[in-house]
């Protein structure tokens, strides 16, 4: 994670210069350059294999490119970051599992996140075992168990995994909220209809290469389309056109 002295535009949070993350002979990133803008809500989206969930674990500082930079504004120093794969623990009550991560963190289950727990409709079965959970509701303890430190930036990937159309809109809620408190708001996410609703700004990966960067009006604008999905067909398959 490059730590050099970048002049920032005041309205960029975070800058990426031609990243390149390989596994192996696999290529996740060719070189992936990008700005996402700070007070936004912005949304890295791509097929199944484009390198979204690689570039948020090098966003989160999990992994470090081969090559390339990020460089993040100076005033964020302390990030939430949601992995798309993670469970509370089984033989504890929801309330025991916040318990253990805001601990880790130094805070405690405090009025603030039970307020959160609230808006996220969690605090109803927030005493009982995690192992009654459904998904989603496990999902729902491991987003409070994000969202509710107080960080300067969010990475979620995939935040609306395994929720019902009631979670999905007070989850919307709370992050439109929550932007009002941090710098910046990142999220990757297959559910694009959502994605259309949330994001102020949207990164289109494929095949580890970007295939569009701008604002989600842009997007439709120069696509044509009405919704963020034909949008997002319509820019993947213009770059498929020309990789070939």
């Amino acid at each position: 994670m490059s730590s050099n002295t970048t002049v920032f535009q005041e309205s960029i949070c975070i800058e990426g210069k031609d990243i390149v993350k390989s596994f192996g002979k696999t290529i996740a990133l060719k070189g992936v350059s990008f700005k996402i803008p700070c007070k936004t809500i912005s949304c890295i989206i791509g097929p199944i294999g484009a390198g979204k969930t690689t570039l948020l674990r090098i966003l989160a500082g999990l992994l470090k490119p081969d090559s390339g930079s990020i460089t993040f504004r100076k005033d964020i120093k302390i990030i939430s970051y949601l992995p798309e794969e993670v469970e509370p623990y089984d033989k504890l009550t929801g309330y025991e599992n916040l318990t253990l991560f805001l601990g880790l963190r130094g805070l405690n289950v405090d009025e603030y996140v039970e307020n959160l727990l609230r808006k996220l409709n969690v605090i109803e079965f927030v005493e009982k075992s995690v192992q009654t959970y459904s998904r989603g509701m496990k999902r729902l303890i491991m987003l409070a168990s994000v969202l509710a430190p107080k960080c300067d930036l969010y990475i979620l990937d995939e935040p609306f995994k395994e929720l019902d159309v009631f979670s999905r809109t007070r989850l919307k809620e709370v992050l439109k909220e929550k932007l009002s408190e941090c710098k910046s708001i990142i999220i990757s996410t297959h559910e694009l209809l959502e994605a259309q609703l949330i994001c102020d700004y949207v990164i289109i990966l494929h095949r580890g290469e970007k295939a569009f960067e701008g604002s989600t009006t842009e997007a439709l604008e120069l696509t044509k389309t009405s919704s963020l999905e034909d949008a997002f067909v319509k820019l993947v398959e213009n770059k498929m056109v020309k990789t070939r």
